[in-house]
Order: structure tokens, then C-alpha cells, then sequence
């Protein structure tokens, strides 16, 4: 039941024929898990938890930077350099402190994921890579849990709505084996990212409350600039490993909960470079490499590795780096995934080398 504070705070949703009281209480009834604390989920946890949900999770390993704060509206100047979880779970309880809040300061792992989401109704990925997309996809489809996915690059975004009859995430991308480029790679506008993150929000708050249509199973694509939204429905696909019932999420995962990136500092580069003749590589774009870049190193961008994955050689030692550390990360988790073991990624990256 709803306090009388709240159906103050409330009285607007209320009046609304299509969510009405007892539409407010499921709100105030429902937890739900954000991935990722950024661009989409900084908007998202900021709707979600000022339309009353009663109980939000989120869980992010990053630091708000200033080059965050165009986009990611739930930050202020004063939060730079703070971790992200703790500062959305200041802002969000001073804005409604009826919500419950859970801020997980770390990264998504497979050995941990199904018990942060088994206790939740809805999961929402506002990850930026494709890895923690396909492990957030696969906690679902095993847990059987609701997922409102979405992405941006530059000024175009997708919402994809995926249930326990639907397809999933993998039938949709498990075929292209592609690069999935970020934010830091491809630039984006702030803009854009708003309007992707009000529509996965708003099918949320759809799902929660049974408010039709709730387009499960569906891909919405977002075009910013030409202001067009375009509806597609998505049917599970022959080849995908879980829908077709080939593989299950212990079978996709049991790898990587033993399978870590050796992460060292700047520091480290010139003894492990010196004593095992490492070799040294930029995974940044071309346009970023050009800019400037550490004293013998190779550029073979995140964008370009299934073409250049194979210039790889597996008895080579590798210290691999990017802007931030964490396309570096995900290269590592690649070549790991190929069997290549003599790897490094450079905490912080290039920016913790200048600093």
C-alpha cells in the first residue's frame, strides 16, 4: 500500500487511467538490477528510482571523469574521480529516499552474477561491451528473468526487450562476431543517449506495471537525427547456443570464472618488456594512436581484431593498453578465450601513464 506521502509524491502517475494506484504500487513493489552506471544507466536509475520503484540495484567498477558529464546527468564537477555507485547512491536517496538502494562497486563476473540477479524482477543492461552483454543475456535466460537491453553509438541506439519465450540477445548478435565500439571509441551525443535511455526506462516501467504494449521480443532502433523509431520482431534464431538448447550458461561461463586478465602498472612496462621481451600494443583507434602513443608499441585497434587476431602469436609475450584500461581488458579476455596466456593489460591506460 502506498503512504500517504507518497500519493502526494505520486499523484500525477496516479491520475493516469493506464497506471492508476494499484499501477503505483506494483512500482513500489518491484526490484530491479542496472548494469553499468554510465551514459544509460545514470538516466535510467534516475527515472526509475524517481517514479518509485521499491528497490534498485546497480553495479559499476568506474570512476565518474569529466568527460562523463555530458552524458551521464546523475553526476556533478564535484563527483570526478569518485566511484560512480557511490555517488548514484547519494544523489538517488537525497531524491527519494522511499526507494531501497543496493550500489555494488565492482565488475560483473560470471561467478557472481546469478546470485546478484536471482533475488530481481527486471534486469537492465546499460553495459558498454559486449562480453558483460552476453553474460548478462545468459544470467537471464538461465534465471528465466525479464531483460531490457539497450545500446548507443553515436546518435543512433537500440532497446531490445528479451523474456523466458523470446529471443534472446545471442540470436540477434551471436552470429556477427563483431567488435561492439563504445562511447570512448566512437564518440556519441549526450542527447542521444537520453532519448535511448528514457525509452528503456519507460518499457521498464511497461513491464512492471503490465502496461501494453510491452514489446517483449522486440527490437526498437532509435535514429536521433532523423527523430525515427523503427519497431522489429525478433525470433529466436536455429544457431543461437542457448536457444537452441546446445549450450547452457555453466557451459559459457565456466571458462572465465577461472580465466583473469593479469592487470600491472605503467611502472611494470619496461622490466616485464626488458626480461620477457614483451611486445607492446595500442588497441586504441587509428585517429587516437596517431595523437600519441607509448614508445614502441603497435597499434592493432579493438575494432579491427577478428582481422587482426591472427597477427597474434601464442608463444609471444603481450602488454596491451588503451585510453582507460578497459578495451585492453577485453582484448586480454579475447586472446585469453584463444589460449594465449603470456598477456598484461595496463591499469588506467594510457591516461595513467601521463598522469
Amino acid at each position: 500500500m502506498l503512504e500517504q506521502d507518497e500519493k502526494i509524491r505520486y499523484q500525477r502517475h496516479i491520475m493516469l487511467p493506464v497506471l492508476n494506484e494499484a499501477g503505483q504500487e506494483r512500482l513500489k513493489a518491484s526490484c530491479v538490477f542496472i548494469v553499468g552506471m554510465g551514459g544509460l544507466g545514470a538516466p535510467v536509475a534516475l527515472y526509475l528510482a524517481s517514479a518509485g520503484v521499491g528497490e534498485l540495484a546497480f553495479i559499476d567498477d568506474d570512476t565518474v571523469a569529466l568527460d562523463n558529464l555530458p552524458r551521464q546527468i546523475l553526476y556533478r564537477l564535484s563527483d570526478v574521480g569518485k566511484a560512480k555507485v557511490t555517488c548514484a547512491d547519494e544523489l538517488l536517496s537525497a531524491r527519494n529516499p522511499n526507494v531501497k538502494l543496493r550500489a555494488i562497486n565492482e565488475r560483473l563476473t560470471a561467478s557472481h552474477v546469478i546470485e546478484y540477479f536471482s533475488p530481481y524482477d527486471i534486469i537492465i543492461d546499460c553495459s558498454d561491451n559486449l562480453p558483460t552483454r552476453y553474460l548478462v543475456n545468459d544470467a537471464c535466460h538461465h534465471l528465466k528473468k525479464t531483460l531490457v537491453s539497450a545500446s548507443v553509438f553515436q546518435t543512433e541506439g537500440q532497446v531490445f526487450v528479451t523474456s523466458p519465450d523470446t529471443a534472446c540477445y545471442r540470436c540477434l548478435f551471436e552470429m556477427t562476431q563483431g567488435i561492439c565500439l563504445n562511447c570512448n571509441d566512437a564518440g556519441v551525443l549526450n542527447t542521444s543517449v537520453g532519448l535511448v535511455a528514457l525509452i528503456q526506462a519507460q518499457l521498464v516501467i511497461q513491464n512492471l506495471c503490465g502496461i501494453e504494449p510491452m514489446r517483449r521480443g522486440q527490437l526498437l532502433r532509435v535514429d536521433s537525427v532523423s527523430q525515427t523509431i523503427n519497431t522489429y520482431a525478433m525470433t529466436k534464431h536455429d544457431a543461437c547456443p542457448l536457444c537452441s538448447g546446445a549450450q547452457t550458461f555453466t557451459s559459457l561461463h565456466d571458462k572465465e570464472k577461472t580465466m583473469t586478465v593479469k592487470i600491472i602498472q605503467y611502472g611494470d612496462v619496461e622490466e616485464i618488456c626488458r626480461k620477457q621481451n614483451a611486445v607492446l600494443i595500442d588497441v586504441r583507434e587509428e585517429g587516437e594512436f596517431s595523437s600519441g602513443c607509448l614508445e614502441g608499441a603497435i597499434n592493432r585497434p579493438l575494432s579491427k581484431f577478428e582481422t587482426n587476431k591472427n597477427d597474434y602469436k601464442l608463444n609471444e609475450t603481450y602488454i596491451i593498453y588503451c585510453r582507460k584500461g578497459r578495451r585492453s581488458q577485453e582484448v586480454c579476455e579475447r586472446l585469453k578465450a584463444l589460449g594465449y596466456e603470456k598477456i598484461f593489460s595496463i591499469d588506467g591506460g594510457i591516461e595513467a601513464c601521463n598522469a
